[in-house]
């Protein structure tokens, strides 16, 4: 049974993408896991869906474990409810990864507040021009300024490096929490989002890669859906770099993936917040897969629109009558006849299967949606 993210993500797939596997589907219901979802399209075709997290887990470990912390002190700080020092606006605590002990939690926060209100009592170091600006730091600029002299204040100093105070002009907003900890920031580099789609994506090859599980649920199809998730976006690093998107990404997972083992027939990487919100990046496009479907684009387009319907139809019936109103010659030149009947139908058909298939490949990878 599908977990609560997984049935949000894999909802937002399919509203996204309704016609992933090729054709609209006529059910859709939980699996027996693997796979995590079965689906019967219009046609009758049995398709799995397996589903995985795009995460990168150690940022995910290290990300949460940091949170709970910083949510363990501003629990007991409740900044909030305290007034606000008046030249002071917001407070940044940097701590000792430590967690603040029960027996100290009413002394930190007394020192705190004690500490705080000393500093908002103290004044301005006076203008003096010979004074190199770095010799006094003050906190009262628009940068605000760190506070490291904790003498007088143990239960500060056990569990604080430094505080960073910002004057109140810059930062007055009344009612919310003015004591706090840094956001999460810094330089990053989207590689590492890519290398955790593919860790994720190789996982789930590596695990069913000597299951059977097409003949196990009499499946016509066995898809993968790489999922970008909450817990990615709150604690992995972004997605998006300069001139860099998830298209861009997309891409360079599926140049990774190219030559892995087929255990999966597509795998699709979804990312919920992006405009095109999924795109197929297994399986390439080689010489015989290139073959093989515009061979069967070309099988589908006769009768495929109504158009179509009506061209097809017509040459049908004048090649049969063609066929038979013709007595008095060879049969040679009866076939001959149904060749200058049906060629330019064919024709017609093969360009324009030709024409979808090169959209198709002409900027992989391909959209989730486009049938394979």
């Amino acid at each position: 049974m599908l977990r609560e993210d997984e049935r949000t993500a894999w909802n937002a797939f399919l509203a996204a993408e309704p016609l992933f596997a090729g054709e609209e589907l006529a059910s859709q219901s939980d699996g027996p896991d693997p796979p995590d979802v079965l689906c019967v399209g219009k046609s009758g075709k049995k398709i799995g869906v397996e589903l995985t997290k795009w995460v990168e887990h150690e940022q995910i470990t290290d990300g949460s474990g940091r949170k709970l912390l910083e949510d363990s002190y501003l629990a007991v700080i409740r900044s909030e409810k305290e007034p606000k020092p008046d030249r002071i606006g917001r407070v940044v605590l940097y701590d000792k990864s430590k967690r603040l002990k029960p027996d100290d939690q009413a002394q930190f926060t007394r020192e705190l507040f004690a500490l705080v209100a000393k500093e908002s009592t103290t004044p301005d170091p006076p203008d003096d021009p010979q004074r190199p600006p770095f010799a006094v730091p003050s906190w009262n600029t628009p940068q605000g300024g760190p506070v490291k002299d904790f003498t007088g204040f143990p239960t500060l100093a056990k569990y604080l490096d430094e505080i960073w105070i910002y004057p109140r002009e810059k930062f007055d907003f009344p009612g919310e929490p003015w004591v706090t900890f840094e956001l999460c920031g810094g330089a990053y580099t989207p590689d590492l989002m890519v290398q955790a789609a593919i860790n994720r994506i190789r996982d789930k090859i590596k695990k069913y890669e000597r299951a059977n599980h097409r003949a196990k649920h009499s499946l016509a199809e066995f898809d993968l859906l790489c999922f970008f998730c909450d817990e990615a976006l709150l604690h992995n690093t972004p997605t998006h770099g300069v001139d860099y998107g998830f298209p861009e990404l997309a891409e360079k997972v599926a140049q990774t993936l190219k030559d892995d083992p087929k255990v999966f027939d597509r795998v699709f990487l979804f990312h919920p917040h992006e405009c095109q919100k999924a795109f197929c990046v297994y399986p390439r496009f080689g010489a015989w897969v290139l073959l093989r479907r515009l061979l069967r684009t070309f099988a589908h387009s006769f009768f495929a629109t109504v158009q179509a319907k009506w061209i097809d139809s017509l040459a049908a019936v004048v090649a049969i009558a063609w066929f038979f109103a013709t007595k008095n010659v060879s049969g040679w030149e009866r076939f001959a006849s149904l060749l200058w009947v049906w060629a330019p139908i064919c024709a017609g058909h093969f360009v324009s299967a030709t024409w979808k298939v090169w959209k198709e490949i002409s900027r992989p990878p391909a959209p989730a949606h486009i049938p394979d």
